[in-house]
């Protein structure tokens, strides 16, 4: 869109056979990719206004915290517990950018009970996408710069109305390119002009924006190199797995607690489902996520877990493991120690661009693709280009 507004040819290329990417709603309404929004995240919002979309305030409630042992809810934690997180914020905001290598150091030293060190794990873990000590604390601190100046709430404030299949569909139909499916990106050369090498056919242009998942571009040849190429290769991928879980009702209503769950089941996070009133959804991160992707039927151990978690039988199952999308590969990008995200997002004005939350301070965001595709925009349209 930001292209053809400002008066370029615009030629759309897709690897998938359908667009969107990692945003995508399934036939059967699973919001099977990127879900939320944040209140402050004021690109996304305000094109949601412009595409005429309406934004789906969150469900009340909070989240109840259940372990094999015992249970509570966000507002009413275990004493210990609360100590312990309230030390790691505190210890948070007084910390050298080097005091740790990873999130995991600081909570070893915040935590003193074994709940704990639980809980603020989950939170981290399901926060960040993996474990904590795969979270660099150094570039985990710079973000956490971003939500200083917030009062509480913003957090995952709104969803989507009509989920991913409606943005996507709204975005093409504002732009004049057509995209060709199917394409996959094998190469990139670039010697005045842009030399674009897909599988069984090629196309020469002025310029280029790559928007592809990470390890995606990673794994194409481009010459000469990105010139952040080295600072994007110490960034990971979260091994995401998301799943919905449908039930015959709403049991948790009976129960006390309002769909948000996180638990040191293999299940990990719940919350409401956005399309199906009897419907939880939920994602699974780090090691868990890991061992889902190793099994051939993920579905049917998430099933059996939630005989662990309720007596309302055996949920109807949606799963998608995105670390086994050969075009997606994970879920989103995430700093590990020795990573320094404010590097990788260095900008030069050629004539190849990325464009990806990767590549933005809002990283891992549908709010930070946005960012990155407007650096992206903002570098080409110094001069002119058609593709």
């Amino acid at each position: 869109m930001l292209l053809e507004q400002a008066g370029h040819e615009v030629l759309l290329f897709e690897g998938r056979e359908r667009p969107g990417g990692r945003l995508y709603t399934a036939a059967s309404g699973f919001e099977i990719g990127a879900e939320w929004i944040d209140e402050d995240h004021n690109r996304m919002r305000s094109l949601l206004k412009d595409l005429r979309i309406a934004e789906v305030p969150a469900p009340d409630g909070e989240y109840l915290y259940l372990r094999e042992d015992a249970k509570c809810l966000q507002s009413m934690p275990w004493s210990d517990a609360e100590q312990d997180v309230a030390q790691f914020e505190a210890l948070a905001d007084k910390a050298a950018p080097r005091a740790y290598e990873s999130v995991a150091g600081l909570i070893d030293a915040a935590c003193n009970s074994e709940r704990g060190k639980w809980m603020v794990t989950a939170k981290v873990r399901t926060d960040e996408g993996d474990e904590p000590h795969r979270i660099g604390f150094e570039p985990w601190l710079a973000y956490r710069e971003l939500y200083k100046s917030r009062k509480g709430g913003e957090a995952s404030a709104f969803r989507i109305d009509g989920g991913g299949k409606a943005f996507v569909e709204a975005v093409l139909s504002r732009i004049n390119a057509t995209p060709r499916f199917g394409s996959v990106l094998e190469s990139v050369q670039v010697d005045g002009s842009v030399r674009l090498g897909f599988v069984g056919f090629e196309e020469i242009v002025d310029a280029a924006v790559l928007a592809l998942p990470l390890p995606c571009l990673l794994d194409i040849r481009i010459d000469p190199p990105l010139p952040v190429e080295a600072e994007l290769r110490k960034l990971d991928f979260a091994p995401m797995v998301k799943a919905r879980f449908g039930f015959d009702a709403a049991f948790w209503r009976h129960e006390g607690w309002y769909g948000y769950l996180k638990t040191d089941r293999l299940i990990q996070q719940t919350w409401p489902d956005r399309a199906v009133p009897s419907a939880l959804v939920g994602y699974v991160c780090g090691d868990a996520a890991e061992r889902l992707g190793r099994m051939n039927d993920a579905a049917s151990a998430l099933r059996a877990e939630w005989a662990t978690v309720t007596s309302h039988g055996a949920p109807e199952v949606e799963v998608k493991v995105w670390a086994a999308d050969p075009f997606a590969r994970g879920g989103f990008t995430i700093a590990p120690p020795g990573s320094d995200p404010e590097r990788s997002r260095n900008r030069n004005d050629g004539p190849v661009q990325v464009a990806g939350e990767f590549a933005a301070e809002w990283m891992g965001f549908m709010e930070g693709a946005l960012e990155s595709a407007e650096a992206a925009v903002e570098a080409l349209t110094k001069k002119p280009a058609r593709g």
